[in-house]
């Protein structure tokens, strides 16, 4: 099933992604291309001509981390794996919410929003200095494709912020060996927000606060546009 957008604007999207160059102001063909995420990019390249018969595989791999996520942490811990077993007895009333889609976004992003969260909480908890190292690496990576699966996922920074604080304050890590661990994930980042910018006018569309009018865009279509989505949702 391909969900219920996809052919709005996943697809071609997507289709935009494989056949044209750069396009300036491409929010402004219809403000969801704005919307659109990494998850786009991820899957362009598995078309088949102009079939999808590859692009389930994508929410296949989320679906096997999800899982092997949850084995690793209840393996260690009986009171974790009573926690575990509550989420699986929950997982159709999450899907109703993440739902497994091909074309759509939801579930990935769902997954690793929960994968952030739950690892941020062993992080707290944990008084292995390795291992809290090793969950902080993992953490950086799971935020920061949160962040680039949806816009809103900005929000998930509170996590890497109160982790950051924690570390420090531990002395797990100094303030440069945390500089030089964000290094990478601060580009890429960045340039993700350039990518925005140049679709949108926006770095954070469609938060008008984010927007620089131009030519291609402004904050104020930007904010009649979040208006839209909001009534949408």
């Amino acid at each position: 099933d391909s969900g219920y957008d996809a052919g709005l604007y996943h697809l071609s999207h997507q289709k935009i992604i494989r056949e044209e160059k750069i396009i300036f102001g491409l929010s402004s063909f219809h403000n969801v291309y704005g919307l659109a995420s990494f998850y786009e990019y991820l899957v362009a390249p598995l078309w088949i001509g102009n079939t999808f018969d590859n692009l389930a595989n994508i929410q296949v791999i989320f679906y096997i981390t999800l899982f092997l996520f949850l084995y690793e942490i209840s393996r260690s811990d009986k009171l974790v794996s009573v926690y575990v077993l509550i989420f699986l007895l929950s997982v159709p009333f999450w899907l109703r919410y993440a739902p497994i889609k091909w074309g759509l976004v939801d579930f990935p992003f769902g997954v690793l929003f929960f994968l952030s969260v739950v690892t941020s909480t062993i992080l707290f908890k944990s008084r292995d200095n390795i291992r809290s190292k090793h969950l902080f690496s993992f953490l950086i990576i799971s935020t920061s494709m949160v962040f680039f699966l949806k816009p809103g996922g900005f929000i998930i920074g509170i996590i890497t912020i109160s982790s950051i604080y924690y570390l420090i304050k531990k002395n797990l890590f100094t303030p440069l060996q945390i500089i030089k661990l964000l290094t990478i994930p601060t580009f890429i980042a960045i340039l993700w927000m350039v990518r925005g910018f140049i679709n949108t006018s926006c770095l954070l569309y469609p938060f008008a606060f984010s927007c620089i009018d131009t030519k291609w865009g402004s904050a104020a279509q930007a904010e009649f546009h979040w208006s839209i989505t909001k009534d949408w949702g």
